[in-house]
């Protein structure tokens, strides 16, 4: 009896885990065509721009001097940045695309180095007739290291610069000093990208119709969520985070002209009180502050006219839960004289 009642349980077992493969599978085929038809229809508010076989998607408005250029963190299309770049101003002329791998873009060449990511906007910038400048850059996270380096390669074009949570050649300093498992566990966001790629992969993050935003307009959101559908999105993502020098020490932070830096600081005080539901000691937190401010520092030593200034709120994604920073103080950098 107790023989039978095994096999009856092993037989129930291998039907649930059949049941489970075949919807698996299922949702993945879904997701898979469903991004194969998002791909293959570009948005008609940009285009495809081909740089000698790679074809980028940008979104170009407005006309005139400068050039407000966007650049976002690992990950990000550029449908995260349309609403910043429609309440600027007319009378500069601004750009926001997708890197290779992201969004509608092609995958591009690999591996995906700081360096092949910054010639290929240059590429971009001259085929659009606009690598003249002068430029107003913009960047978020890891993006904003990318144009830090574009930056020290044109500085003579370089008006001003907006950094919203910016990485820095110094970002090894959490890896040195922090416990490894708070930085594993909370700084390190590889293990992160490689659990959401699997998700997006099985067709999860289109079934849920999910996004690690909060407060994203209703308008943006079935962009955003294609993006993170793509499988090459997160590949692309992975191999730029393993070819940033994140973890060097023997990393040189590129040097930047002398204008105006802003960058755009995380709520402190919200920032440790979503740290401490990892309970965390007051001293690591402390000390993850204090790297963070000396990273900054390493951008913002570099000029004279620096000025770090805070949100209110945001922990994180600033573009996205308080977009009116950055369009603040990209207006007022667009009428620098």
């Amino acid at each position: 009896m107790k023989k039978k009642l095994l096999k009856i349980v092993a037989v129930l077992f291998l039907v649930f885990c059949l049941v489970i493969a075949v919807l698996l599978f299922a949702l993945s085929s879904w997701n898979s065509s469903k991004s194969k038809h998002w791909l293959a229809n570009p948005d008609l508010s940009g285009e495809m721009v081909d740089i000698g076989g790679l074809k980028l998607f940008c979104r170009i408005t407005g006309n005139g001097k400068p050039v407000v250029v966007f650049e976002g963190d690992a990950g990000s299309s550029s449908a995260e940045w349309r609403h910043i770049q429609d309440a600027l101003p007319a009378g500069c002329t601004k750009l926001i695309y997708d890197r290779a791998g992201y969004g509608w873009s092609d995958i591009g060449t690999y591996p995906r180095t700081p360096e092949r990511i910054a010639s290929e906007l240059e590429q971009l910038l001259d085929a659009k007739g606009l690598s003249g400048g002068p430029f107003v850059l913009v960047g978020q996270g890891l993006g904003a290291f990318y144009l830090q380096l574009f930056a020290s390669r044109h500085k003579p074009k370089i008006k001003a610069m907006i950094f919203s949570e910016p990485y820095s050649a110094s970002y090894y300093i959490f890896k040195k000093e922090m416990d490894p498992v708070v930085y594993k566990n909370l700084l390190d966001r590889g293990p992160a990208m490689k659990m959401a790629g699997f998700m997006s992969s099985l067709g999860i993050i289109r079934y849920f119709n999910a996004v690690p935003y909060r407060g994203l307009p209703a308008d943006m959101r079935n962009l955003v969520v294609e993006n993170y559908c793509q499988k090459k999105t997160f590949a692309a993502m992975l191999n730029e985070y393993k070819n940033a020098p994140l973890r060097k020490s023997d990393a040189s932070p590129p040097v930047l002209p002398p204008v105006p830096i802003t960058v755009i600081h995380h709520c402190v005080e919200n920032y440790r009180k979503e740290l401490t539901s990892f309970y965390l000691s007051y001293n690591d937190l402390e000390r993850i502050e204090v790297i963070w401010m000396d990273m900054l520092h390493t951008i913002t030593d570099q000029s004279p006219y620096s000025r770090i200034i805070f949100a209110k709120n945001s922990t994180g994604n600033i573009n996205i839960e308080e977009p009116n920073i950055i369009i603040e103080a990209v207006s007022r950098a667009v009428k620098l004289r």
